[in-house]
């Protein structure tokens, strides 16, 4: 009877082994393919940061020559209206 009970002990550990086993193989894969889906999300954000960056540098590119362009005529304006002042007194 004895002998009986060693067996079926060393029996259902030999199952709860392979039933861990299981588990782990199957965690695994879950966690492989989180990290597949996490590498892929990592990547699209990265791609979306840099077109949000060359988007940035364009509209700081296009400022720059508005502000350039502003200045130019705020320059042009100042010179029209000192022309205009002195072309009356001149006759």
């Amino acid at each position: 009877m004895t002998t009986v009970l060693i067996i079926t002990s060393i029996l259902l550990s030999v199952a709860a082994l392979w039933a861990a086993l299981v588990r782990a193989r199957a965690s695994a894969r879950g966690t492989g393919e989180l990290r597949g889906w996490l590498g892929r999300e990592l990547s699209h954000l990265r791609e979306r940061l840099e077109a949000g960056q060359q988007r940035i540098e364009r509209s700081e590119a296009r400022l720059d020559a508005l502000a350039a362009a502003q200045e130019e005529a705020r320059r042009e304006s100042e010179a029209a209206v000192e022309e205009q002042a002195e072309s009356p007194l001149a006759p």
